[in-house]
């Protein structure tokens, strides 16, 4: 990353904030990436008209300012910018529903909060990843970008017939079809919050965070300009808390990383009295869990996450929809610039009273690293989803995904 002054014309748009600070020599990192996919994918979808072949790009520009002062307080802003997308908010379904996905981004903006760190740990206030997220342990992966932590690439898509795409918790779900095939526990990610971390200390490390609103994002009140956003909205959360744990150590050769997050947020209004009452997000309070393990020894790690998710739906048409849970595994090497890896996805989701709905992928890919925090990768996913059909019983449905891409950060 260059380092460059924070007055400079190249960064003349964020001048009106930082310039009392300039001059006492805070200073700005410019950085981003730009992440590049051919994918190919076929799935097995009677009547489903789906493109096999696209090209797929995710690219953002990065801005932080940081300056120690004399005190030892530490004070940055960060701020991610999209880069060619714009991802405006989804209409409502029906009338009198609000958009209730704080998971979906808005305009350009990405991440953006200030923070401040010292010996007695560390505070992120504003549009950040909470505590979950943040201290989450993600096993190896053949290719982080498409069967990582959080999926950036895939061609999944289970068709209109998904009964959990109905339910608007799945790959592919309406009216949220950037859902990811993946196990990050980040219902909170949009949402503009206070997250406190520890120390590390001997290697464990805690967080908390809390957002008051978990529903109308900075977007949605002008940027806090605008008058209180209304309250007790159908589909919406509130009182978002997020706990988590980490430690990362080593054991003779064996570098080991244990970790726990939950999260819990209160549905504002359970839509019963308007008659909706069952099978959307926001009927109920949401709550998450994740627990995950990380072993490496030489060129070799291995790693098992478990994660569970009730989405804060009650009931549904298509079943009394009870949690999702998701099992996670996964292999790696790395020699050098070479790397390979696999893994292996069990994702269910559980209904009372009805089949349940079962995903599996298998994931094997090798990677390139060319130049500093450059490379190519390439993997080939497979997998069926069973159970997920409202059409028929039982019904059992295989895909098949090819990904090449390159990815450079700067």
């Amino acid at each position: 990353m260059k380092k460059l002054l924070f007055a400079t014309t190249a960064v003349a748009g964020f001048a009106m904030f930082a310039t009392p600070v300039a001059a006492q020599g805070l200073s700005l990192d410019l950085g981003g990436f730009y992440r590049g996919y051919g994918l190919w994918q076929r799935n097995d979808i009677p009547n489903s008209n789906l493109r096999n072949w696209d090209f797929r790009h995710d690219s953002e520009v990065h801005f932080t300012g940081e300056v120690t002062l004399d005190n030892g307080l530490t004070v940055g802003v960060h701020s991610e910018i999209n880069l060619g997308t714009s991802q405006p908010q989804a209409p409502a379904p029906f009338p009198g529903f609000v958009a209730a996905n704080p998971n979906f981004s808005t305009g350009t903006t990405d991440e953006t909060y200030v923070y401040f760190s010292g010996n007695w740990g560390r505070v992120n206030f504003g549009r950040e990843d909470g505590a979950q997220y943040l201290l989450q342990v993600a096993v190896p992966s053949a290719d982080s970008n498409v069967d990582g932590l959080r999926t950036y690439f895939q061609g999944l898509n289970p068709g209109a017939t998904s009964r959990i795409g109905a339910l608007g918790i799945g790959p592919g779900a309406f009216p949220f079809a950037t859902k990811g095939f993946d196990y990050a526990n980040d219902m909170g990610r949009y949402v503009n919050k206070i997250t406190y971390f520890t120390p590390k200390f001997n290697g464990f490390q805690g967080g908390v965070s809390y957002a008051p609103e978990g529903t109308d994002g900075m977007k949605v009140i002008g940027n806090g300009v605008s008058g209180m956003a209304a309250d007790n909205d159908i589909a919406g959360f509130d009182n978002l808390w997020e706990l988590a744990a980490r430690w990362d150590g080593q054991f003779e050769e064996v570098g080991i990383s244990l970790g726990a997050g939950w999260g819990r947020a209160s549905a504002e209004n359970s839509a019963a009295s308007l008659g909706f009452g069952t099978g959307f997000v926001g009927t109920k309070s949401r709550t998450q869990w994740n627990i995950g393990s990380h072993l490496s020894w030489n060129q070799f790690s291995a790693g098992l996450a478990y994660a569970r998710d009730n989405h804060g739906v009650r009931g549904g048409a298509v079943g009394d929809f009870d949690r999702e849970r998701t099992w996670v595994f996964g292999l790696g090497w790395e020699n050098g610039p070479w790397s390979l890896g696999a893994s292996y996805l069990d994702k269910e989701f559980q209904f009372t009273g009805a089949r349940d709905v079962d995903y599996e992928r298998w994931t094997v890919g090798a990677g390139y690293q060319f130049g500093p925090g450059m490379s190519f990768r390439g993997a080939i996913a497979f997998g069926d989803f069973d159970g997920d059909n409202t059409g028929a019983a039982g019904d059992s449905r295989d895909f098949r995904q090819f990904t090449l891409g390159t990815e450079v950060n700067f």
